[in-house]
């Protein structure tokens, strides 16, 4: 497994049609083009978290060789650990496919 930083351009605005309340202040920063990280902490914190990792695979099942996409409001050294242990592996929170 890889990390790579991912560049959104933000010309592209995707419009599901719905945008849950809950959420909008994370919508209202990106499309002022501000950092999402302080409103998805918030987000996350009036929601009984306190941290939040969202990810993608391009692979079934991923592995320490897969490619893997995802954000993270933890510290950048969780990332590098996290990464580097391929704790994708072994993360109850990875659905079986």
């Amino acid at each position: 497994m890889s990390m790579t930083p991912l560049k959104l351009d933000l010309a592209h605005r995707l419009d599901i049609g719905f945008r849950p309340k809950v959420l909008e202040p994370m919508f209202q920063r990106a499309e002022a083009g501000k950092d999402l990280a302080p409103a998805i902490k918030r987000i996350i914190s009036s929601l009984g978290f306190d941290s939040f990792m969202y990810g993608l695979c391009t692979t079934v099942r991923p592995g320490r060789s897969s490619q893997v996409y995802y954000y993270a409001t933890l510290p950048r050294e969780w990332s590098f650990l996290y990464e580097q242990k391929s704790y994708v592996e072994v993360d109850p929170r990875i659905a079986v496919a």
